[in-house]
């Protein structure tokens, strides 16, 4: 268990944002992070060999108290924990500056005069009624009644038309983009983080929200799902693509944070 939020980070944080340092290790293992009181993931946020020193950088979450977990698979580890980001439900403030003085009001002007009322026209005369109509004339004889005809016999039903084809499936959605800030929880402009999954040593495409500025302008930090021991590096093809290579074609989460 790890004290998170009490120093640097404000209680009110519900996530961290850091660098995770792994040295001197006696035994090739692996490191998990997550928030004190759930249950252990089954995935690895670093892989590291026994004597080399390996960082990368982790988004987690935090317990009600601000505390997380860190598991070493093996052996004896040094570990180094960088904080520079958080996130929080509602960023805590400075306090509020005192009230001003309340002005004097101003003296009320007088009320204006209130204008005569004109005088109501005279009514025009009721016209005459008019005459009445003529006498009403007699009601003519009522006609027999025809005869009703013989019901035709009912058409045949139609043939039912071919059902018509599916239309096609529609595009899927752009990947989200998370804000970036500073740990005192300011925003800081044209930064965001990109997190997902995909195939090692298969072409990741970034679409929507989650294109970068260019192929320079972002890190992706990646870890093999099912081979904890086996290594994942970063190849920049663009600002739209990159590509995960590990010598099992595993499945791997990355994160990518840039401009």
């Amino acid at each position: 268990m790890w004290q998170v939020t009490g120093t640097s980070i404000p209680s009110g944080a519900t996530a961290i944002v850091l660098n995770l340092t792994v040295t001197g290790t006696n035994a090739t293992t692996f490191l998990t992070v997550w928030p004190d009181g759930q249950a252990q993931p089954r995935t690895s946020n670093l892989n590291v060999l026994a004597g080399k020193t390996s960082s990368t950088a982790v988004v987690v979450g935090l317990s009600g108290t601000g505390v997380i977990d860190i598991f070493n698979a093996a052996g004896s580890a040094d570990i180094i924990l960088d904080y520079f980001g958080y996130y929080a439900a509602v960023i805590p403030g400075g306090p509020t500056g005192p009230t001003g003085a309340t002005g004097a009001t101003g003296a009320t002007g007088a009320t204006g005069a209130t204008g005569g009322t004109g005088p109501t026209g005279a009514t025009g005369p009721t016209g005459a009624t008019g005459p009445s109509g003529g006498p009403t004339g007699p009601t003519g004889a009522t006609g027999a009644t025809g005869s009703t005809g013989p019901t035709g016999p009912t058409g045949p039903t139609g043939a039912t038309g071919a059902s018509g084809a599916s239309g096609a499936t529609g595009a899927t959605g752009a990947v989200g983009s998370v804000p970036y800030t500073t740990v005192t929880g300011t925003a800081i402009t044209g930064e965001h983080e990109v997190f997902g999954t995909g195939t090692a040593n298969s072409p990741v495409t970034l679409s929507g929200a989650a294109v970068f500025a260019g192929a320079g302008t972002y890190m992706c930090f990646a870890s093999d799902t099912t081979s904890p021991s086996s290594d994942v590096e970063i190849t920049y093809s663009s600002a739209t693509a990159f590509t995960p290579t590990s010598a099992v074609a595993d499945a791997v989460r990355f994160t990518c944070i840039g401009k």
